[in-house]
């Protein structure tokens, strides 16, 4: 009965099927008898321990920043994705670390794309922000393998390198190219001249870098 109420509160409407079930006011009124109910110290306690663990129900819980582990069934279902990923790359387009932090610290995916399949580190790197390129990779640990985003391209068959490249960021250049080298290290033939210091040749002269570093 709880979670059925709770769902519904305080329209009435299914959250699942945008279905009216419920006048507004009974399920008001049967909401609020369920929370005042229990005796002395469990009180406001007996109907909703376990609900407030996974919607924010709870009094103390924020509405605008909510805990990203718990759902708010009076939303419809979709918005939430929609608006992180539009948050997400709207700060990495406009190099706003605090907003990248803040959802990293929540636990939002930072790998999530658009539907062009273009992550926020892809508008990191065209933006030439290099601060948040590193955030991604270094801290927020942004897969840089051969199957990553870093390598797999968007719709357009663009990487963030390549991003990088066509604006001309010479920072994220490097920094990128850096950790695609790393990334294919076993790649490199042995008896190609001054394999051993290749990231570091590769980065000061990426137009001497071989087809195969690159592809």
């Amino acid at each position: 009965m709880t979670r059925l109420l709770t769902g519904y509160y305080p329209t009435g409407v299914c959250p699942l099927t945008d279905e009216l079930c419920i006048q507004p006011r009974p399920c008001r009124d049967v909401l609020s008898l369920m929370y005042s109910c229990g005796m002395y110290d469990f009180s406001g306690k007996f109907a909703f321990q376990k609900l407030i663990e996974t919607f924010n129900f709870h009094n103390y819980d924020s509405l605008l920043h909510a805990d990203s582990k718990k759902h708010d069934p009076r939303r419809r279902i979709g918005n939430r994705d929609t608006e992180l990923v539009v948050s997400l790359l709207f700060a990495a387009k406009n190099g706003d670390f605090e907003v990248v932090r803040r959802m990293y610290l929540q636990g939002t995916n930072l790998e999530m794309a658009d539907y062009d399949g273009r992550t926020a580190l892809h508008v990191a790197a065209a933006e030439g922000h290099m601060h948040l390129v590193k955030f991604f990779v270094n801290v927020a640990k942004v897969n840089h393998q051969p199957r990553d985003r870093i390598h797999v391209p968007s719709r357009w068959g663009r990487t963030p390198l390549d991003d990088a490249r066509a604006f001309h960021h010479e920072d994220c250049i490097r920094f990128l190219l850096k950790q695609h080298v790393r990334g294919n290290r076993n790649s490199i033939p042995n008896d190609v001249p001054g394999s051993e210091n290749c990231i570091e040749c590769v980065c000061t002269f990426p137009q001497l870098c071989p087809s195969y570093i690159l592809c």
